[in-house]
């Protein structure tokens, strides 16, 4: 991420403008499935910026940002004259680009708050206001500050099961900043304090010396590194109780370096298959925006995500028979964890169809399913080993034959995680 806020906000790149699209698409199905249990659900920004990207010449149109993007959702949930509502807070330590926060966020009133002031020190106040109710914290710096597990311990110091997910960003700019000092060289005594100073920050940030040992593997690039730490971050949330904490690798274009991760971290399997779609999409955005020509490349994505869902169809009649009655959203829950990203939601719901059409699901007919509806899995019978319809198509059900014989201790991981 770079060090010039002003300059950020002028030219954002494209991984800035999908993560936007992510937070937007997230904030209302978010609140959906919180809003009938709770008066209030909060989405947190605590790094917030301007609210929309004003254009240096020459650059790409304006862009929105975080603060706008939800606050236009939760304006959406007043026009729905829902009996619960979506509340915004945002933070921005600057005082000039909190000026123009509060310039661009005129009107939202009462459902966005601004503060002025770096997060850490608004957080206690944060916590005050929303008591007890669901929130979503948004953690998005420009460098490592915002992953600061002692500050991610402070947003979880909440009453025991009140709902708390969070997006953070994993800064690998900011991570290799950091850790470079690390790195022997000939150094004043000054500079060298300095050295040991970030040094032991980056200790405290990550919760481990590990990454200590990963810095100094040679055999490894330095994105491979920073993914490695990432991995042991995740881990510590982890061991914090969240169960779900999944990446979401960030590029400007679909073969480009990763530029940071968002870690999305939730106790909720609901949330996990809802922001995995999202996820997807974003996957298949980026991808069709880098083939914008004519080449064989998406052919061959769409033949390879065609083979993926013949295993994703499979696995689901496997998850079906161990269960026996389920519904579509409880497969989607089940099997999203495992297939973080790759499928959207139209995937699980043209594979279960399939099944119907197959013979692997007992229903008259393939139309009309609800994500709600309870289905009942039968094996399939000797002559639909053989083939299965598939979207007016016949495809081999290689892997669907052996779909009976997976194994059932995985089956009834998948249904009870």
């Amino acid at each position: 991420m770079p060090t010039n806020p002003e300059r950020f906000f002028a030219d954002p790149k494209e991984s800035s403008r999908y993560k936007v699209e992510l937070l937007g698409d997230y904030a209302l199905p978010f609140f959906y499935k919180l809003g009938s249990r709770y008066p209030r659900v909060w989405i947190v920004d605590g790094y917030a910026g301007p609210a929309s990207y004003e254009p240096e010449p020459g650059s790409s149109p304006t862009q929105i940002g975080s603060p706008m993007a939800t606050a236009r959702v939760a304006r959406q949930v007043v026009s729905e004259q829902h009996r619960s509502e979506l509340r915004i807070i945002n933070v921005e330590r600057d005082r000039d680009i909190y000026a123009r926060l509060q310039s661009n966020l005129k009107g939202f009133a009462p459902q966005v708050i601004n503060f002025q002031g770096s997060f850490d020190s608004r957080v206690e106040d944060i916590l005050q206001i929303v008591g007890n109710d669901p929130v979503l914290f948004f953690v998005d710096p420009f460098g490592m500050e915002g992953a600061d597990l002692r500050l991610v311990d402070r947003l979880l110091d909440r009453k025991a099961r009140t709902i708390t997910e969070l997006l953070i960003n994993f800064s690998y700019r900011g991570f290799q900043r950091m850790a470079g000092n690390l790195i022997s060289r000939p150094r004043s005594p000054a500079r060298q304090k300095a050295a040991d100073t970030k040094i032991a920050k980056l200790d405290a940030i990550l919760g481990t010396r590990q990454w200590r040992w990963v810095w100094n593997d040679k055999s490894l690039t330095p994105t491979e590194k920073c993914a490695r730490v990432a991995d042991l971050y995740r881990d510590s949330l982890r061991e914090r109780g969240i169960e779900y904490v999944h990446p979401i690798q960030m590029r400007d274009d679909y073969y480009g370096p990763v530029r940071y991760e968002l870690i999305f971290a939730t106790r909720s399997s609901h949330g996990v298959y809802l922001m995995s779609n999202f996820v997807a999409s974003y996957q298949e955005k980026l991808f069709d925006a880098t083939h914008s020509d004519l080449s064989f490349e998406p052919q061959l994505r769409i033949q390879e995500h065609a083979v993926r869902r013949d295993g994703l169809r499979a696995e689901i009649h496997a998850l079906g028979l161990e269960l026996r009655k389920v519904s579509p959203e409880q497969i989607m829950r089940h099997l999203a964890p495992r297939h973080w990203g790759t499928f959207k939601e139209k995937d699980y719901m043209s594979c279960i169809r399939d099944l119907v059409r197959g013979g692997g699901i007992q229903r008259d007919s393939a139309t009309g399913i609800t994500k709600r509806e309870e289905l009942r899995f039968i094996p399939f019978r000797e002559q639909d080993l053989f083939s299965i319809p598939v979207g007016g198509r016949t495809s081999d059900l290689a892997e669907a034959s052996n779909v009976t014989h997976l194994n059932a201790q995985d089956a009834a991981q998948a249904g009870t995680s």
